[in-house]
């Protein structure tokens, strides 16, 4: 009798984990773009406050243009071109912005395959190679097992690293894709306990938690 609880039990965590998964997966990817955005505007402003380059400049602005008017591939273009021919700070920025535009049009393999690179890329600036790392993980999660996304986050989770917090968030939502609700709540704890956590993260670790319940 007893197995049979632990096997009504399982089946209610499983169905915890996708209703809120349902609900929050979404966070993958507005979370995703805005820090994609959000950085590329930092480093932009680092760069034309210490070069020259115009031009370059307002490449990026206007291809950044193209993706708020819903034309994500034909800004995929855009970066992917100004790529290889903008300087290294602009370069590796529009590889980002190639990247997530890729996503945006409905190739996330595609755009896995840049931000690869970036990761890979030796004379990218580190910060940059571990977002790359990051919102490749992040695409991930959709489409692959969740020991893959692991595997990728496992160098972002350590103290000293300025993307910890978001790639616990995204191994807690692997875990719950994959109904796996006792790890997915222990990251989510992690998050909600952390005061040094962005209140942003805080506060959806917060809400998953309530979405998945009690422990019971």
């Amino acid at each position: 009798m007893s197995e049979i609880f632990r096997e009504v039990d399982e089946d209610v965590r499983k169905d915890q984990a996708l209703r809120a998964w349902s609900t929050y997966g979404r966070y993958l990817i507005g979370g995703a773009l805005a820090i994609v955005l959000a950085t590329a505007a930092f480093q932009f402003w680092i760069y034309t406050s210490t070069s020259q380059k115009q031009a370059d400049g307002e490449k990026f602005v206007a291809a950044i243009s193209v993706v708020v008017q819903g034309r994500p591939a034909l800004a995929a273009e855009q970066f992917a071109a100004l790529a290889q021919e903008a300087g290294a700070g602009i370069a590796t920025m529009s590889r980002l912005q190639r990247a997530a535009a890729m996503a945006q049009s409905g190739d996330p393999r595609g755009a896995v395959a840049v931000y690869d690179q970036i990761t890979e890329d030796s004379g990218a600036e580190q910060t940059l190679r571990d977002l790359a790392r990051l919102l490749a993980a992040q695409h991930l999660v959709q489409i692959e097992p969740r020991a893959v996304i692991d595997e990728r986050l496992a160098p972002l989770v350590g103290p000293a690293n300025p993307w910890r917090f978001s790639a616990i968030e995204i191994s807690g939502l692997a875990a719950l894709k994959a109904g796996d609700t006792a790890a997915a709540r222990e990251s989510f704890e992690r998050l909600a306990d952390d005061q040094l956590a962005p209140q942003g993260i805080r506060s959806r670790a917060a809400e998953l938690l309530a979405a998945l319940g009690d422990e019971g």
